[in-house]
């Protein structure tokens, strides 16, 4: 499928697709705290620092603290 076609069908680029999909797995694996920030970043395809920066750019906390918020005081980013 080329990317305007998918653009067309989904309302996004093929680009912000997988940016979500990675960030929804790094979620999850954020939750279940068993991995460190640069073992998540690596496992959903980003280096560290890049990683950091989408995840607030498009979360608008850090990853570490989106961790927190969700795990440490029950309360909802």
């Amino acid at each position: 499928m080329d990317a305007r076609l998918f653009k067309q069908r989904t309302g996004q680029s093929f680009i912000d697709y997988l940016t979500e999909v990675r960030l929804n797995e790094a979620k999850a694996l954020l939750l279940a705290g068993e991995k460190t920030i640069d073992q998540i970043a690596s496992a959903v395809g980003f280096n560290n620092s890049y990683f950091t920066a989408v995840f607030k750019k498009r979360e608008g906390v850090t990853p570490s603290e989106f961790r927190q918020r969700r795990r440490g005081d029950g309360s909802r980013v």
